[in-house]
């Protein structure tokens, strides 16, 4: 718990300076609630708070756990349906092409082999006190940590 309180005022301290500073640089959007949509998420939050009663104070786990599990719902959807409502604008749509595959696979490829059993992993390691040697790198594992450069490779020259 005394943890728990500085991490979630800081948490929303943070993210309402940040929503202020959008707000001042013109990303605010007004959307409008409706009564229904307010009722949707009172009535869903209820349900929440009903539910985690019954499961967590008067021993009802069954019927706790359906409110509970209902009350998200309730919650989720009505964000969905309300956020369906808000319009966006999409400003350049850029297609997916090869390059962009060969980067997806290139990195893929990386994450997977590196998942093997390599000869040196002591040099991919992170250890916060290191004696003062000169680093091992295995020549595989740098060949592979190569592959990481392929955004670089097919990026087209300005």
């Amino acid at each position: 718990m005394p943890l728990l309180i500085p991490l979630l005022t800081g948490g929303m301290e943070r993210a309402l300076q940040l929503a202020e500073a959008m707000t001042a640089r013109g990303f605010a959007n007004q959307p409008s609630y409706d009564a229904l949509s307010q009722t949707a998420v009172l009535l869903g939050l209820v349900l929440l708070l009903s539910g985690w009663l019954l499961r967590l104070v008067w021993s009802f786990p069954t019927l706790g756990m359906i409110l509970l599990l209902t009350g998200i719902i309730v919650i989720g959807l009505t964000i969905r349906i309300v956020g369906r409502r808000i319009p966006y604008t999409c400003y350049r749509s850029q297609a997916w092409q090869r390059r962009d595959s060969l980067v997806t696979l290139s990195a893929i490829v990386v994450l997977v082999l590196f998942l093997f059993d390599l000869p040196d992993r002591s040099s991919i390691f992170y250890y916060p006190y290191p004696a003062i040697t000169m680093p091992s790198l295995h020549p595989i594992i740098a060949l592979l940590t190569v592959g990481l450069v392929m955004p670089a490779w097919v990026t087209k020259k300005a």
